[in-house]
């Protein structure tokens, strides 16, 4: 019997988790870094551990502009020529060193995953379901652009901003040495993460994000579960109507970048929509706060939050309200092993009822 798997929208409030388990960083739990690359954290040396037969995969030669991904384990040389250059790229962000880049670009991504997430769900759907990043195969490129100027604070929702994306094919990246050089260097990942969640019967595979900002050469790829969507799910919408859902979905995310809200389904919350938030800094860790616990309480309020009322006014689909949005794309995410109970079950056909 598969293990239930948890719902990946799910995150919780500490901006930062183990690379391995994924438990969160806290005042008690003092992360680990790995000392030979200094680029992922553990809770202990028996995660550290246990990540290190696909952590050390060797990195590609650094001398082009491909994809470098975090599964890949290299020791610092400071005095390298493509270190030199990384940490020129990075003074001309705002940045310190390549490492402070790196480091806020992970926590930038971390801020946004639900955007994130749902950006690439409803783009999928839009393009006929998941099956479409298998014909052919293919990954998508995030385009960001640096926010940050030297000595700001590093608001980790605020430090880069949305630009764009695009799809490219595995044939056509791989068609150059350097090109299928990496691809084949991330293999181990891949084939690990989708393993992990290959006993969902709904699970299609794994999106593979790549992040990059400007012209700076580094990138940062992440790994996205996809699934089929639940048949109740979409029951009663027609073509137009579900192209319609989707592109409020992507207006929603990019304008919650925009404005530093980030979008979340914390541990424990009773909101089936993701609540907006703000990241705060307490005992040098930098957490996740609601600005309120409730969707139906704000919108019958005097509401008055700026950010919060730019979300609402980007929905252009009719007697379509945020936070019904907000459960629909969560729902048709959802894995199919997580609990059917009445909370999210009686969820399930939301989108048909709109």
């Amino acid at each position: 019997m598969a293990t239930p798997k948890q719902d990946y929208m799910v995150a919780s409030a500490a901006l930062r988790r183990c690379q391995h388990c994924g438990k969160p960083q806290d005042i008690v739990i003092k992360m680990l870094r790995c000392s030979r690359c200094a680029s992922v954290i553990y809770c202990s040396k028996e995660c550290q551990k246990g990540a290190w037969p696909v952590h050390k995969t060797t990195e590609p030669p650094p001398d082009d502009r491909a994809p470098r991904t975090r599964s890949s384990c290299r020791r610092v040389d400071e005095a390298n020529p493509d270190r030199i250059a990384k940490n020129i790229e990075a003074i001309l962000c705002g940045f310190r060193t390549a490492d402070e880049f790196s480091q806020a670009l992970r926590d930038f991504i971390e801020a946004h995953t639900w955007a994130f997430q749902s950006y690439a769900r409803a783009l999928i759907l839009m393009e006929g379901g998941a099956d479409y990043i298998h014909m052919p195969p293919k990954f998508m490129e995030v385009q960001l652009r640096s926010l940050h100027t030297p000595g700001g604070t590093r608001n980790p929702a605020r430090t880069f901003n949305f630009v764009g994306h695009r799809w490219l094919t595995v044939a056509e990246y791989t068609s150059t040495p350097i090109g299928a050089r990496n691809w084949a260097g991330n293999a181990a990942m891949r084939e690990a993460a989708h393993r992990y969640y290959s006993g969902d019967p709904r699970f299609v595979g794994m999106l593979t994000v790549f992040f990059r900002v400007g012209e700076i050469s580094s990138a940062k790829m992440n790994l996205y579960p996809q699934y089929r969507a639940y048949a109740a799910s979409l029951e009663g919408l027609g073509d137009v109507m579900l192209r319609s859902l989707m592109a409020d979905v992507l207006a929603l995310c990019t304008s919650s970048i925009e404005h530093g809200l980030a979008l979340r389904c914390a541990d424990g919350q009773e909101s089936i929509a993701a609540l907006p938030g703000r990241f705060v800094r307490w005992n040098k860790l930098w957490t996740w706060e609601p600005l309120f616990t409730d969707w139906e309480q704000y919108l019958a309020g005097p509401r008055g939050i700026e950010g919060v009322n730019a979300l609402l006014n980007v929905i252009r689909t009719p007697h379509v309200t945020v936070p019904q949005l907000l459960k629909n794309i969560r729902v048709i995410s959802q894995p199919s092993l997580l609990p059917r109970d009445g909370t999210i079950s009686s969820q399930v056909s939301l989108a048909a009822n709109l």
